[in-house]
C-alpha cells in the first residue's frame, strides 16, 4: 500500500484510491493484476463467472463477507487487536465468566435439592393423605387442645371409600439407652396399619400386630442409628432397650435410608416405632384425652383419588367436629403434592434472589468491558485519527469497537456456560456421593452421574441461546459508549496525539 500525492507514482499500482479531505472521491482498477494473482487452476485458462455454480456462489459470498468485504476486513482487525491484548482482554470478560458460570451452577443446584427433597417427601408414602390439627392464636399441642382424635380416624376408614389404610399417630422426642450407653430419638406411636401407609421397610423381625396395640404390649422397632449407638454389631431383635426409663422389647428393625441427606431429611434411621396405646400410657404424659392423636395418614390408590379424598375428609371432620359455616378448621389436610408444590416455590424464590445477587457481576463485568474499551480509545487515538485521515468512516470505528466489545461479552457468556457445565457435573457428584453414602462412592458411580447429566442436562440449547444472547446484549450497551466516543473523534486532534 503506497499513500502518495504524485500521480505519477500512483498510476504504477493496480487499483488506485483517490481520497479528498478524508472522503473517497475515485476507487478504480488502472489496470489487470499480475498473472500470479489468480489461482494455480485458472491460470492457463480463466473461467467466466457465468460458468461458477451456484454453490461455489453462495460459498465464494459467505467468504467474501468475512474475509475481503468492508466488515470482514473490520472483524479481523478487531480480532487481532484483542488477540495482541488477549491477557487484558481474558480479565475484562472475568466478571461475565464468573456470572453466567454462577446462575448456571446456582439454578442446577437448586433443582437437585427439589428433586432430592421431592423423592424423599415421596418415600414417606406415594399417595399420602395427612391431617394435622390445626392449633389456633400460636397454641400447640398439649392435653385437650388437640383437636384430632382416634374415632376421626375410624370414621375416614369407614364413610371415604376410596382409602386404602388410616392410621393414625403420635409423636415426641425422647431418650433410648442400653447398659451405659444412650442416644437421642424420635418416638413414634402408631397403629398396625401404618405399615401400609410408610415406605418404611423391616429388615430384621416384624411391625407391631393388632394385639401388640390392644394390649398396650412394651415392644418397638427401631432405625439403624439406633442400632449403631446401642447394640454395636449385637443383633438387637429380641434384646430390651429402655424408652425414657421404660423397659421396651426390640421385634424389629428398619432398613437404613441411603445417604446422608436422606438421613437428614426422613430421620427414619433414628426412630423408634411403638403401639400408640403403649405410647400414650407409657411414654409421654401430654395426653390426657387418651383419644386425641397428632397426625392421622391415610393412603389413597393413585392421584386422582387423593383430591377427592381430600375433599371428603374436610367435609367429614367439619360436620364431626361441629364446625359451623365461615368458621376456619381446626384441622388441616395435606398431600404429598400440595407439600411438593410448597417447596418447589419456596426454592423457587430462593434460587432467583440468589441468581439476582449473581446478576450484579454480570453488570460488573459490563462496566468492566466499557473501562476497558475506554482506555483502548484514548490508547488508539492516533490509529484512530491515521484510518479516519485515510477514508475509514464513522461507522466504520463505531462497527469495529462494536465488535470488540461484542466479542469479548460473548467469550465470556461461552466461558461462562462452560464453566457453568462443570459446575453442574460437580453438584450433581457431590449430591450424589451425599445419596450414596460418601465412603461408599467410587469411579463407577461418577461414570454413572456423568451419563445421566447427559441424559438429562442442566445446560439445554435454550440456556445457552438465551447466555449467550445476553451476554450480546451486555456487549452492545456497554460498548456503544466507547464506540461513539471513537467514531466522533476528529482525525486532525486524532493525528497530533503522541
Amino acid at each position: 500500500v503506497i499513500i502518495t500525492h504524485d500521480a505519477t507514482i500512483a498510476s504504477v499500482a493496480h487499483r488506485l484510491i483517490t481520497l479528498r479531505d478524508g472522503v473517497i472521491i475515485e476507487d478504480k482498477f488502472t489496470k489487470e493484476p499480475p498473472e500470479k494473482f489468480y489461482p494455480e487452476e485458472m491460470r492457463s485458462e480463466k473461467k467466466e463467472i457465468s460458468e461458477v455454480s451456484r454453490p461455489k456462489k453462495f460459498l465464494n459470498f459467505i467468504w467474501s463477507c468475512f474475509g475481503f468485504s468492508a466488515f470482514g476486513s473490520i472483524f479481523r482487525m478487531s480480532c487481532a487487536n484483542l488477540y495482541r491484548n488477549s491477557f487484558r482482554s481474558f480479565l475484562t470478560a472475568l466478571g461475565l465468566i464468573l456470572g453466567v458460570g454462577s446462575i448456571i451452577t446456582i439454578v442446577e443446584l437448586g433443582g437437585c435439592f427439589y428433586s432430592l427433597i421431592q423423592n424423599q417427601i415421596f418415600k414417606l408414602g406415594t399417595h399420602l393423605v395427612t391431617v394435622h390439627p390445626y392449633y389456633r392464636h400460636g397454641r400447640k399441642s398439649g392435653g385437650a387442645t388437640l383437636s384430632l382424635l382416634e374415632d376421626d380416624a375410624k370414621a375416614i376408614s369407614q364413610c371415604c371409600q376410596s382409602v386404602i389404610a388410616v392410621a393414625p399417630l403420635v409423636h415426641s422426642g425422647g431418650r433410648a439407652s442400653r447398659n451405659d450407653r444412650e442416644c437421642s430419638v424420635g418416638i413414634l406411636g402408631t397403629t398396625e396399619l401404618y405399615e401400609h401407609i410408610s415406605s418404611k421397610k423391616i429388615e430384621k423381625g416384624h411391625f407391631i400386630s393388632r394385639w401388640e396395640v390392644k394390649s398396650a404390649s412394651k415392644v418397638c422397632i427401631i432405625g439403624k442409628n439406633v442400632v449403631e449407638e446401642l447394640f454395636q454389631g449385637i443383633d438387637p431383635v429380641g434384646k430390651s432397650i429402655n424408652l425414657n426409663r421404660v423397659p421396651f422389647e426390640v421385634i424389629g428393625v428398619f432398613q437404613s435410608e441411603s445417604g446422608a441427606l436422606g438421613k437428614l431429611i426422613s430421620g427414619i434411621d433414628s426412630i423408634v416405632v411403638t403401639p400408640i396405646t403403649t405410647f400414650k400410657r407409657r411414654l409421654s404424659k401430654k395426653f390426657q384425652n387418651l383419644q386425641a392423636v397428632d397426625m392421622i395418614g391415610i393412603l389413597v390408590p393413585n392421584v386422582k383419588v387423593m383430591r377427592i379424598v381430600t375433599e371428603e375428609v374436610k367435609k367429614l371432620l367439619r360436620w364431626r367436629h361441629g364446625i359451623k359455616k365461615k368458621t376456619e378448621n381446626d384441622f388441616v389436610v395435606r398431600n404429598n403434592e400440595e407439600i411438593s408444590l410448597i417447596i418447589g416455590m419456596i426454592l423457587s424464590s430462593v434460587i432467583l434472589f440468589i441468581s439476582g445477587i449473581a446478576a450484579i457481576s454480570l453488570i460488573v463485568g459490563g462496566i468492566g468491558i466499557m473501562n476497558i474499551m475506554l482506555v483502548s480509545v484514548t490508547e488508539r487515538t492516533r490509529e484512530i485519527g491515521v484510518r479516519m485521515a485515510i477514508g475509514a468512516t464513522r461507522n466504520d470505528l463505531l462497527t469495529q469497537f462494536l465488535i470488540e466489545a461484542v466479542i469479548l461479552s460473548v467469550l465470556g457468556g461461552a466461558f461462562g456456560i462452560a464453566l457453568g457445565f462443570f459446575g453442574a457435573v460437580l453438584i450433581q457428584v457431590i449430591i450424589e456421593a451425599l445419596g450414596m453414602g460418601i465412603c461408599s462412592f467410587h469411579f463407577k458411580s461418577l461414570v454413572a452421574v456423568l451419563s445421566r447429566f447427559t441424559e438429562h442436562p442442566a445446560i439445554t440449547g435454550v440456556t445457552i441461546f438465551f447466555a449467550v444472547l445476553f451476554s450480546a446484549i451486555i456487549g452492545i450497551f456497554f460498548g456503544l459508549y466507547p464506540a461513539l466516543k471513537a467514531s466522533k473523534l476528529d482525525p486532525i486532534v486524532a493525528l497530533r496525539e503522541e
